[in-house]
């Protein structure tokens, strides 16, 4: 990101999400205006490839950690591993790992347990829309996953293999889509060089509001929401939250309703389009740390 950062300076550069430092695949980065959408995309659906393998454990759930062998008692078929995926399908309790970038009182939990600080963490609810076997050749399995945000892949790949009597760690890790972007689109990050290779990966900026109504405002709906009052807005009866676009179809701010009788207020405004980088994403491998 901060390659990024240098290539188009002055503006501003966010991303929606990182990636596990095993992980390579989508990441999508928000430049200038588009950053003031990254808090609003955080809930988008991702998908993932990963590879696991039974029998081993580590303290950071995958191979980057410190590894140990664990018995396995006994080697699960392959429909036996099926109807275990099965039981993780829907809205389930996950324990993250400790090696995560959850914040503890102000603190990164992965920055605690290298310092060999001992926390637990509290299950959270995850939801897991999909999971499929793509391949299974004991100790080695490799599952894709549609799931929801917050989403540990690494925990799951542990809860998968403890629901079996055994142990299993994270071997790779590719995240293939996140809400509408998918990794076939995106730009690989060595070809990132100059700011013509960025303008030329740009994407719409209300693809990070999968979720959102567009509803259209008329110049003079555009003028009251750029100075900050509050309006009803027919179109939008009956919806609680929308993105709106001026006349000629860009994307002018985003609205949340404030009282029954149908008033909105602005949660985000923007200026011009040419003020309003767009997104992008590439294939690099990112840090929590970062």
């Amino acid at each position: 990101m901060n390659r990024v950062q240098h290539i188009v300076n002055p503006y501003r550069v966010g991303h929606t999400g990182t990636l596990d430092p095993l992980a390579t695949g989508v990441l999508l980065l928000a430049i200038g205006n588009a950053t003031k959408l990254v808090e609003f995309s955080l809930e988008q659906s991702k998908c993932y490839v990963a590879s696991f393998e039974f029998g081993k454990t580590s303290d950071t759930l995958d191979c980057t950690g410190t590894v140990s062998e664990t018995v396995v008692c006994k080697i699960p078929s392959r429909g036996e591993l099926q109807s275990e995926l099965q039981r993780w399908i829907g809205k389930v309790k996950q324990v993250p790992p400790q090696f995560s970038a959850i914040n503890i009182a102000g603190k990164r939990a992965y920055r605690m347990a290298r310092k060999g600080v001992d926390f637990e963490l509290e299950p959270r609810e995850i939801e897991i829309y999909g999971l499929e076997l793509l391949k299974y050749d004991f100790p080695y399995f490799t599952l894709q996953i549609d799931c929801g945000s917050g989403t540990y892949v690494r925990s799951l790949g542990r809860d998968v293999a403890r629901g079996l009597g055994s142990d299993a760690i994270m071997t790779e890790l590719t995240r293939t889509r996140v809400g509408t972007f998918h990794l076939n689109e995106c730009a690989q990050f060595e070809t990132l060089r100059c700011l013509d290779d960025m303008l030329a990966g740009l994407a719409l900026p209300e693809r990070l509001l999968e979720d959102w109504p567009f509803i259209p405002l008329d110049a003079l709906q555009v003028i009251d929401l750029r100075h900050g009052r509050q309006m009803k807005i027919l179109a939008a009866d009956g919806l609680d939250r929308i993105a709106t676009f001026d006349p000629s179809g860009e994307l002018v701010g985003l609205m949340i309703r404030i009282h029954e009788s149908g008033l909105f207020r602005s949660v985000r405004v923007f200026n011009t389009i040419a003020e309003t980088p767009q997104p992008t994403a590439n294939n690099s491998k990112h840090s929590p740390e970062s």
